[in-house]
């Protein structure tokens, strides 16, 4: 094989993995691996330590499981499409839609999987020293972050989504500039490379995770990509959010709730609590009685600080004494006290609050 056509071919698998739809892929050579190979690391936390996920066939489990549910879940990564496997540096691997996920041993922790650097590694010189790998000199430009140590900028919706979604701890750094990218369906997209996944760009869609990148990668590292299933005998649940305890944490110092699924919080916002002489009490309630439009008063007519109020939406009991969580609709300032002793919320808030928690709900209150 002459040199030419040599490095045409490779230029042409380069091209396969730029550009190829996620349609077009079949499962790739299995890796090394075994459905019930863990990670080291023991949970320390509540909730299951490994789940099934029957919409994609593969288990999931603690550390990378919990990485997982902490940084965006299927948002960032997608669902998992690839059994764990072991790499030759002792590293636990399981690949997802968009990303990948490793324990590291050395260090005891889990992060992204450096797919897109094994990928840029495994190219010939020449390809690096093309467009869209070559390195370039650093830009002054606003809206563009320049990082020396890779060569590449990152600008505009794609910086936006880089540091709204973890940035150099998920994303590592870039491994390439911006790229025109047509997939096979036809679809024309604005493609950036990263150590650990891929952006695209499209005016229909905006800046997005590429939600095909960790499949991509699956295949061209080999991942054993095969369907596992989930016999009873296995004692594994499938995965549900239910699974873990839906709670709110509530704090008096900053006025915030904080909703949690077991430890990950999954919304954060702005509350009015008890003003003075009628403060919230502290410690841990649970939720005794829902009334989806209350009725509230309180005292005798005329009183001072007599109220009668209507609709009062999403009430969530958490004392005898009549505190709860509620919709507050004559409220307009919030992270402020201000309530006869509840956690008043503003509509989207208690509406959450509401479908989050359910009656034995925990309520955690402190300053």
């Amino acid at each position: 094989m002459n040199k030419a056509f040599r490095n045409a071919c490779l230029w042409l698998v380069t091209l396969a993995v730029l550009t190829i739809s996620l349609n077009s892929l079949n499962p790739g050579a299995a890796m090394a691996s075994s459905s019930s190979s863990q990670p080291a690391k023991v949970s320390s936390y509540s909730g299951p330590a490994q789940v099934f996920f029957p919409n994609y066939s593969q288990f999931v489990a603690d550390p990378l499981l919990h990485f997982w549910r902490i940084n965006g879940r299927q948002a960032t990564f997608g669902g998992p499409i690839s059994r764990l496997s072991v790499n030759s540096k002792g590293q636990t691997v399981q690949f997802f839609q968009k990303m990948a996920l490793a324990y590291y041993p050395d260090t005891a922790e889990v992060r992204p999987y450096e797919i897109g650097r094994i990928f840029y590694e495994a190219q010939p010189d020449w390809v690096k020293d093309a467009a869209p790998f070559a390195k370039m000199s650093a830009s002054s430009a606003s809206r563009q972050q320049y990082f020396p140590e890779s060569g590449h900028k990152v600008s505009f919706g794609f910086l936006d989504l880089y540091n709204n979604t973890g940035g150099l701890q998920l994303w590592g750094y870039p491994l390439s500039e911006e790229y025109s990218l047509t997939l096979l369906n036809g679809s024309s997209y604005t493609a950036q490379f990263f150590e650990r996944g891929r952006m695209l760009w499209s005016s229909a869609t905006g800046a997005v995770i590429d939600p095909n990148f960790g499949t991509l990668m699956a295949n061209f590292n080999h991942a054993d990509t095969t369907f596992q299933s989930n016999p009873a005998s296995s004692n594994v649940p499938n995965y549900d959010t239910n699974l873990w305890e839906h709670w709110v944490d509530v704090n008096l110092s900053t006025q915030s709730e904080t909703f949690y699924e077991g430890d990950v919080p999954i919304r954060t916002n702005l509350v009015a609590t008890g003003k003075p002489h009628w403060e919230t009490p502290t410690g841990s309630f649970y939720i005794n009685k829902r009334v989806y439009n209350e009725h509230m008063t309180n005292a005798s007519i005329g009183a001072e600080d007599y109220y009668d109020l209507y609709n009062v939406l999403y009430t969530q009991y958490f004392t005898y004494e009549g505190h709860a969580l509620h919709y507050s609709w004559w409220r307009d300032t919030f992270g402020v006290t201000g309530s006869h002793g509840c956690v008043s919320e503003d509509y989207t808030s208690a509406e959450f609050a509401w479908n989050w928690l359910s009656l034995g709900s925990r309520v955690q209150i402190h300053y």
